[in-house]
């Protein structure tokens, strides 16, 4: 399950990123605009680690 999560995690760290890079280009968004951003990459950085996570609890329970 943490696969599927990790993936719908990425896409999702993917559109908070699209969006603050258009926030970026407003005069208020040039504010919090970066911190979207970061927070998008962030996003994607977790859905990696749960798809990695996903990946070893299943080839562990596999193993057993």
């Amino acid at each position: 399950m943490n696969i599927v999560n990790g993936i719908f995690t990425i896409f999702n760290g993917f559109l908070v990123v699209v969006v603050g890079i258009i926030f970026c280009c407003t005069i208020i968004g040039l504010l919090w605009g970066p911190a979207v951003v970061m927070f998008g990459s962030g996003m994607i950085v977790k859905g990696f680690a749960q798809i990695g996570i996903g990946t070893y609890n299943a080839v562990k329970s596999r193993d057993q």
